[in-house]
Parts: C-alpha cells; sequence; structure tokens
C-alpha cells in the first residue's frame, strides 16, 4: 500500500512539475510543501495525511537511506507547521467512528464472562487475549512473533510497522518485572495458550478464531439488552495507551512501548488520557527510548514562536532601543 501511494504522489507531482529530480534536496523540499499545500487544498483529514507522508518517507529510506528518510520527515513536518499557522489543524477522520477505543472494565468484565461460558477454544483464548493485552498493548497481529521470557519476565515484540518505517526499530522490550504478580500470570496463561494452538493451526487461522468469538458474544450481549461497545482485540493497545497516559508517562515512553517511531503517532491516534485508569506498570527498554523521535505538535511549535516574537520587543524597549 505504502509504495502505490509514493508511486501515486511522485507521479502527481512530477507531472505538476516537469523537470523534477528527487536525489536533488530542493525538489523533495519542494514535494513536502507541495504535500502540505494539497493537502489542505483537498481538505484530506489528518490521518490520509500521516499515510501519505509515511509512505514518502518509506521512498526515501528505501531509495536513499535512514538519514534522507529523517530529513524527508523533517521537512515534511515543517511544511505542515507553516500551514498550520494559516489554515489551523487537518480535520479527524472519521473512518474509525464505531469501533471502540476503549474498554471500559464493565464491558470487559461482561464480555469475558461471556467467552468463558463457551465451549469454543477459541472463546477462551478471546477471553485471555483481551486480558493480557490490557497488560502490554500489541497490535493483535505482533503476538504471532512475540517472545515471552519467563525469567526476565520480558516480551520480545517484533514490530509491525518497521518496514514502512513508522517503528523506531525492528523489535522493541517490554519489562514486565513490576507487574502484579495476577496480572503477570495472566500474560504467561495467554502465551501458553497461543503457543498451544500455534502447533496445530497457523496464527492467521487462531486469529480469525480469536475475532469471531469475540464479535458472536458481543452480538449475544447485545441480544441480551447490554450496551456493549464494539470492542475488538486492538481496542486493548488504545486502552494500554490511555491507561500509560493516567500513569504519568512521558509521550517518549509511550511510543517506546507501542513501538512507534515518533511521539506523534499515539497523540493523534491512540486512547485519550481521560478514558485510562492508573496503575499500568509495563517500562519501556532504555535502548526503544533512545530509538523514539520527538516531535513537536504543530499547536505547541506555533505557540513558542508567538511567545519567542512577543518577548522580543519587550526586551528591546527595557534596552531602551524602542521609543
Amino acid at each position: 500500500m505504502y509504495k502505490r501511494m509514493a508511486r501515486r504522489l511522485i507521479a502527481e507531482f512530477a507531472r505538476q512539475f516537469p523537470g523534477a529530480t528527487l536525489s536533488d534536496r530542493a525538489w523533495r523540499r519542494q514535494l513536502a510543501a507541495w504535500l502540505s499545500k494539497i493537502s489542505r487544498e483537498r481538505d484530506w483529514a489528518r490521518a490520509y495525511w500521516r499515510l501519505c507522508r509515511s509512505a514518502l518517507v518509506g521512498a526515501a529510506r528505501q531509495d536513499m537511506g535512514a538519514a534522507e528518510a529523517d530529513w524527508m520527515l523533517n521537512e515534511i513536518n515543517e511544511a505542515d507547521r507553516a500551514l498550520y499557522a494559516i489554515h489551523g489543524p487537518h480535520r479527524r477522520w472519521s473512518a474509525k467512528r464505531g469501533k471502540a477505543r476503549e474498554v471500559h472494565p464493565h464491558d470487559l468484565r461482561r464480555i469475558v464472562a461471556q467467552l468463558e461460558g463457551s465451549q469454543s477454544i477459541y472463546a477462551a483464548l478471546a477471553s485471555r487475549w483481551l486480558k493480557a493485552n490490557m497488560h502490554v498493548g500489541l497490535r493483535p497481529s505482533e503476538w504471532d512473533r512475540a517472545e515471552l521470557d519467563l525469567g526476565s519476565r520480558t516480551l520480545l515484540v517484533h514490530n509491525a510497522k518497521h518496514t514502512n518505517g513508522r517503528a523506531h526499530g525492528e523489535a522493541r522490550t517490554v519489562h514486565l518485572a513490576d507487574l502484579p504478580q495476577a496480572d503477570w500470570e495472566e500474560i504467561a496463561r495467554f502465551s501458553a495458550d497461543l503457543d498451544s494452538l500455534r502447533h496445530a493451526h497457523a496464527f492467521t487461522a487462531v486469529y480469525d478464531g480469536a475475532r469471531t468469538a469475540l464479535r458472536r458474544a458481543r452480538k449475544a450481549l447485545t441480544r441480551q439488552g447490554a450496551k456493549i461497545g464494539s470492542v475488538s482485540l486492538y481496542s486493548t493497545r488504545h486502552q494500554f495507551t490511555a491507561d500509560l497516559r493516567a500513569s504519568g508517562r512521558t509521550p517518549a515512553e509511550i511510543a517506546a512501548l507501542l513501538g512507534h517511531a515518533t511521539t506523534d503517532t499515539q497523540r493523534e491516534h491512540y486512547g485519550r488520557r481521560a478514558k485510562g485508569r492508573a496503575g499500568r506498570k509495563a517500562a519501556a527498554d532504555s535502548a526503544d527510548l533512545a530509538r523514539v523521535r520527538t516531535v513537536e505538535h504543530p499547536s505547541a511549535a506555533l505557540a513558542r514562536k508567538r511567545a519567542a516574537s512577543q518577548d522580543r520587543p519587550a526586551a528591546t524597549a527595557r534596552d531602551g532601543k524602542l521609543a
């Protein structure tokens, strides 16, 4: 998807600017400005603008290396900040409306009880998956290659978005030594159950089975009159993020635990602090934390520049250089 998107954007840019040579930084800077300009003209949602940005940065990484990809990312962000001061923020994307971005404790208890009342092995797995992932926040697909070390109580996770440049590295380590014993046992039990099923079935089949069991449980509860949101396995990742925020974790720590390359992904797309519950104990690895790039929110950058511009005349006046 990212490669096709990058090719389409570059082809459109080349039609508008014949003779453009993207090996030249001046033209790549122009491409960054062009992307921000058309995103406003066409009223793109911020999420779609981010997809296009990731596509172009990924193409730069593949063709020219990591250093040029980082340079391209910075240029696109700077171009967008310049337009933010004039036009304000991008609109938010409503495509995910209806998908739960939180897991309320009451909903979780009812769903788990419904799943545990089923005879399906996938229902039992889905129940444990929900409870375990509340503590670690993996993308569901990342459990395919996740490695739980029972001795050191760490979870090695192979980042799902590494190949397109949206992860801080190939893998991340989640430290679980400070978790309460009951929470640790939920993770260990789920990991063991998942490993057992994967000996007989492909991960995709196991994942589909768990999702189907969860969907049936939600429908059964709805028929019983319960007001259950569209809670999915991915919803636990959103709740994990919200809980980390409520626990006072820094944006860089949250990004490291989620596997994100920059701090703005979780800020824009993941669970809100108001929906979180303090007390999450998972800890990021220092090496992962060091690879996370801090991206200042456009509104914060604009406020800082305005404050600096207001301070300068005042300082000059105090020096007696203004009438």
